[in-house]
């Protein structure tokens, strides 16, 4: 395993908490912990369950999002139950007030993080225990048993040599040999540990308020208020000035990251129809700077949630302000976007599902982005 991957936690977690687990990813990248999460991180064209149980073979521990959700999903628990068939650690962190049912068997020996209290303690200890499985990971990657029968005991107290054979000096430090014992006299002991600091004077209260005497002088308290009165005074003339020179940087429009804008990942339909799809969505956010994704998908597999939490679980991921989302062997269609209204997407979906059930299923998804088009660029 290499270093890089023995740093990654593996995010076990139900597909409508997305949002949560980007969110705790963030935070836990900024301590030095790497994260996989699906579908994020399948490269693709890879399989799911080939790039699951390789990120997991790969992962220092398991970073379980435990629910109400999780706790009954199917693929959650394959994944707990690949981890634990190779001792991977599991670090189950809590979501809600919940006992699990389905993982209990996973979690018996498991400490659990609450996320009730959602501060950074919380993201301290997942990350302090991340480092450690890591840590862990490291030292049994590096351990060679035939290392160890070759230096036995001998290996940890051999000094290094150069190729000639002339041994390496080492660092000096203090051993047992060298500390004195308690029948020798005060001065070697004294020799060998430190003197001690005298204790420091208790600090003043008030530092930059006070004499050489200690007691605040009148001059250096007028000095003090006349600054914090000119802070008091500057501080609303710097706002202003900034406002003025630097103004509140408006949100930049949402593109997709790898320039597709409709996407056909079961060879359902026509290369031709996608092409001009994608083309029209494009238009539309070149004109309107809104970001509109058309996905279509064979099956919702691994996913075991609706249709609508796995739309807008690819919104989020990427990025988009709306998604339309067609699953074609499994006949179902979801329509969502933080700007469209129920009635309007369940409107548009029975006009696509009209056109799909009539063989037309060239219109029916025409029909559905010029209407996503039209709700959104009014």
């Amino acid at each position: 395993m290499a270093d890089d991957d023995t740093l990654t936690l593996f995010v076990s977690h139900h597909s409508t908490q997305i949002d949560l687990a980007l969110a705790i990813e963030r935070a836990l990248a900024e301590r030095g912990i790497k994260c996989w999460i699906a579908p994020r991180d399948v490269p693709p064209g890879e399989p799911f369950d080939r790039a699951i149980q390789r990120a997991i073979d790969n992962a220092a521990g398991i970073l379980l999002l435990l629910s109400k959700k999780s706790d009954i999903s199917r693929h959650v628990k394959r994944e707990l139950i690949l981890a634990d068939s190779i001792d991977k650690p599991i670090i189950p962190l809590r979501l809600e007030m919940m006992t699990p049912t389905e993982l209990r068997y996973f979690l018996a020996d498991s400490q659990w993080i609450d996320w009730s209290d959602k501060d950074a303690a919380v993201l301290d200890a997942l990350a302090n225990q991340a480092q450690l499985y890591a840590k862990s990971a490291r030292n049994a990657a590096d351990t060679d048993p035939a290392d160890d029968d070759e230096t036995g005991d001998a290996g940890d107290t051999a000094t290094s040599a150069d190729p000639d054979g002339t041994p390496e000096p080492q660092p000096a430090s203090v051993t047992e040999a060298d500390a004195p014992s308690a029948d020798e006299p005060a001065e070697t002991a004294q020799a060998v540990t430190e003197t001690p600091n005298p204790p420091a004077a208790p600090p003043r209260r008030y530092p930059y308020l006070a004499s050489d005497e200690g007691e605040p002088t009148k001059s250096k308290l007028n000095i003090f208020l006349a600054i914090i009165l000119g802070i008091l005074l500057l501080f609303p003339a710097a706002l202003i000035f900034n406002g003025i020179t630097n103004p509140i940087p408006q949100e930049a429009p949402r593109i997709p990251r790898d320039g597709i804008y409709a996407e056909d990942f079961g060879g359902l339909i026509d290369a031709a129809l996608i092409a001009e799809l994608d083309r029209k969505l494009r238009d539309f956010q070149a004109e309107s700077g809104v970001y509109v994704h058309l996905e279509i998908r064979p099956t919702m597999a691994p996913h075991d949630e609706d249709v609508e939490e796995a739309a807008d679980m690819w919104r989020i991921l990427r990025n988009a302000d709306a998604m339309i989302y067609v699953v074609g062997d499994d006949e179902m269609l979801a329509i969502v976007g933080e700007e469209l209204d129920e009635t309007f997407t369940t409107e548009t979906e029975r006009a696509m599902i009209a056109h799909f059930e009539a063989g037309r299923l060239s219109e029916g998804l025409n029909a559905g982005v010029d209407a996503v088009i039209a709700e959104l660029g009014n």
